[in-house]
């Protein structure tokens, strides 16, 4: 299988495990790991662990600090396939403690104004996912759009998707997810939006699925909550819910992103959403016992 992973906001993660974590004083890590992350790169180093040798990775890579971040993926076995672009990858820094606390401090870079060159780059990038489609199974699309990109940018990567037949992921939230919405209205492809509760209501005006899906007859809506139980949904299945087993926590980054690929290398195998989103809370659930975000071990 090949599963195309397009993400357009990836990171240097940095993951810092401490004994105790504790604001306005000294914290000396016992611990420090560094891993190519952001959403859809997350999803492609645990499907690496399901189905090794399925991810592509397809995103921007800034131009400063390519290097370091190009050694993360080598480092990772994850394939990739970029455009370039000025200025640095961000950086996520997850500080852990033993109690199985987390704390997230993501430092942004700036907005690069430059609306051409991103709209050129745009245009790159779809073609880029154009031609890798030709021999791929499905696509995960996940993670909120830089505002240096065309907001309509997403829009043409799921068409992209649908127009070569393959099975969508998507997962992210707002006008951008309503804009792929309305522009596979048509496609019979199998389409699932991953969202968890409170990006659903906020999204969709909505906190039941059943008037969601009947707006959107097409598509597979899988809603999780942290610990508490996922629900799904379509025109054709009616809502069901899927408990998690209790489990002691180590880091949640990256969680929904393990879903993700956990769910899809199942769904490809065995064309069932039910046992697909078993697998995908089976996964996200030995990501939280980890210390490396998107890792099942």
């Amino acid at each position: 299988m090949k599963i195309l992973c397009v993400c357009l906001s990836p990171s240097i993660q940095r993951t810092l495990v401490f004994d105790n974590f504790t604001t306005a004083q000294v914290n000396r890590t016992k611990n420090y790991i560094q891993n190519a992350g952001g959403k859809a790169i997350n999803t492609a180093r645990v499907i690496e662990q399901l189905a090794p040798g399925s991810a592509v990775c397809i995103f921007p890579l800034a131009k400063q600090n390519s290097g370091e971040f190009l050694s993360l993926l080598k480092k990772d076995g994850i394939r990739s396939k970029t455009v370039s672009v000025p200025g640095s990858t961000r950086t996520c820094w997850t500080a852990l403690s033993k109690y199985g606390e987390t704390t997230e401090i993501i430092a942004e870079e700036p907005v690069l104004q430059a609306p051409d060159f991103f709209k050129r780059r745009g245009k790159q990038l779809v073609k880029l996912i154009q031609k890798e489609a030709g021999k791929a199974d499905a696509l995960i699309l996940s993670g909120s759009a830089p505002l240096c990109w065309n907001q309509d940018i997403y829009s043409k990567i799921a068409k992209e998707a649908a127009d070569s037949g393959l099975a969508i992921v998507l997962d992210f939230k707002g006008p951008a997810l309503l804009s792929c919405l309305d522009e596979l209205k048509n496609c019979t492809n199998s389409i699932f939006v991953k969202i968890n509760m409170d990006e659903f209501t906020e999204t969709f005006s909505e906190a039941l699925l059943a008037p969601v899906t009947k707006r959107y007859p097409n598509v597979t809506f899988i809603v999780t909550d942290g610990k508490l139980p996922t629900h799904a949904a379509s025109s054709a299945m009616e809502e069901k819910t899927f408990e998690s087993k209790e489990i002691m926590v180590v880091n949640t980054t990256a969680c929904g992103d393990s879903f993700n690929a956990g769910f899809i290398v199942e769904f490809l195998m065995s064309h069932n959403p039910e046992s697909a989103v078993r697998e995908g809370i089976r996964c996200a659930s030995l990501n939280a016992q980890t210390i490396v975000p998107g890792s099942l071990v």
